[in-house]
């Protein structure tokens, strides 16, 4: 066999390798055994050739590998449209051919195409099902890849294993309500003896947790037989999400005394869970730890400490980690912006809004809520109409936020009909922009018009302020 061949069998593997035209191995790994790279010491037409032995063995049509090859080859460089091409040429494809053009088209975004694909399929693997799922999960279409799962169920005659179930599960997004659809996969893995993986239960237990159900995320993790750091990491991210902040810290505090590496997003979940723990030195604590797991270098980290300052320190420690971290993205400069302007430094908020408009981030996620709180605090029409603009272009006119600072800064501004204007045509209304304009009638003394709208914010379920409702009455 090819592959028993020593090095000084070297001559008659390269006649192997001549004589069957074969240069590549596509079985998968769990059943291909293959050659080492023999590199320099064979001429150059077969350097760094793999020869798959078991295609040697068995007579396994190399016209077909080699086509898969290609094909691979193509789709793995992104060239969908060369590949589609090969793809047509071939009359007889095998289910690996179809799988891969699938993978290519759902690579460029063509799902629908490689839907076609999947179903024209006479004879689907596990791996077309769990692509194709893949797909839609990807995609955040957690209900529609769960309708290909209970679909290959159905049929029958492929049984899923953990990486289709893995696959499955990352669809499930934040807020999902896909409850009662994860509920059943879990009822499946454990019928087919899966509970005991840990990869795939820490799968289980995100989707629960993006569900917003902690009893049940919970009630897996005490269940687990064993827990890693990616297990008490999505635990810890899933309550401090849910306000559960308590249970965030008590779970950081066993998973340092087991040894567990938390990782970037456990020290984010943790900043964020003891936001509202009066003092500064739980976080101060867990700051030096980041620090001495070398975790401060991330910008993902350091925003989340800067958030933490922000909201439990001054904007002088904001500004002095702003200036000492190694990287920064748009998140830092909005969270020192709006730091200084819980301050009232609004020069400098507004001087280091100019540093962001000159760099590369996303100008769309650019701080204009705040800066349209600092116009409408100082009476600044001028800089309120430029903001206006900025907004107008970049879009963010359309976010619910930047749609009440702007309702708000035009009311304080005495500028009414813009005012009015901007409340009427805003898609969602909560209480501050009809704050903003019930303030503004009543500020132009129009004081039944004020009631009437008073009465109207209270008919769509919302709550006065206490602080404008003596104003009308």
């Amino acid at each position: 066999m090819a592959a028993g061949y020593s090095s000084s069998g070297i001559n008659q593997a390269r006649k192997v390798l001549q004589k069957t035209h074969i240069r590549y191995c596509s079985l998968s790994s769990s059943s291909s055994l293959k050659i080492a790279r023999i590199n320099s010491r064979i001429e150059p037409f077969v350097e760094d050739r793999v020869v798959d032995a078991k295609a040697i063995k068995t007579g396994f049509n190399p016209d077909i590998m080699r086509f898969n090859f290609q094909l691979k080859s193509l789709v793995n460089n992104g060239k969908v449209t060369e590949a589609h091409q090969l793809f047509d040429q071939r009359p007889n494809k095998n289910a690996y051919s179809i799988n891969m053009m699938m993978q290519g088209y759902i690579k460029s975004g063509d799902i629908s195409t490689a839907k076609e694909l999947f179903d024209g399929m006479v004879t689907r693997t596990a791996v077309s099902w769990t692509v194709m799922m893949g797909a839609y999960s990807q995609r955040n279409q957690f209900l529609s890849a769960f309708g290909l799962y209970a679909e290959m169920c159905k049929v029958g005659t492929e049984k899923p294993d953990q990486v289709t179930f893995t696959t499955l599960l990352s669809g499930c997004c934040d807020g999902s309500e896909a409850l009662l659809e994860v509920v059943q996969v879990h009822g499946h893995v454990i019928k087919m003896g899966f509970d005991s993986e840990t990869v795939l239960c820490n799968s289980l237990l995100d989707s629960y947790c993006k569900c917003r159900s902690l009893s049940q995320a919970k009630q897996l993790f005490n269940g687990m037989l064993e827990r890693d750091s990616v297990t008490f990491n999505t635990m810890i991210t899933g309550y401090a999400k849910h306000r559960m902040n308590n249970n965030a810290v008590k779970l950081f505090v066993e998973m340092r005394y087991m040894g567990l590496k938390p990782s970037d997003f456990t020290f984010a979940a943790v900043l964020g869970a003891i936001v509202g723990f009066e003092g500064l030195s739980l976080g101060q604590q867990v700051h030096g730890l980041a620090i001495k797991s070398s975790f401060v270098q991330n910008v993902f980290v350091g925003n989340a400490y800067l958030d933490f300052y922000s909201k439990n320190g001054s904007s002088s420690d904001v500004e002095k980690l702003f200036y000492e971290m190694p990287e920064l993205d748009g998140v830092s400069y909005n969270i020192l912006i709006a730091s200084y302007a819980n301050d009232e430094l609004y020069n400098k908020s507004v001087d280091l809004f100019r540093k962001l408009q000159l760099t590369t981030f996303d100008r769309k996620q650019f701080p204009f809520p705040t800066l349209l709180s600092i116009a409408a605090n100082t009476f600044d029409l001028e800089m309120g109409k430029q903001i206006h603009a900025h907004t107008l272009v970049t879009t963010a006119i359309s976010e619910t936020l930047v749609g009440n600072a702007l309702i708000d800064m035009y009311a304080k501004c005495d500028e009414y009909e813009n005012a009015d204007y901007l409340f009427r045509n805003l898609a969602c209304r909560s209480n501050v922009p009809w704050t903003a304009i019930i303030s503004a009638n009543v500020q132009k003394g129009l004081y039944e018009e004020a009631v009437a709208l008073f009465n109207d914010m209270r008919r769509d379920n919302l709550q006065g302020d206490q602080i404008f409702i003596p104003t009308i009455y």
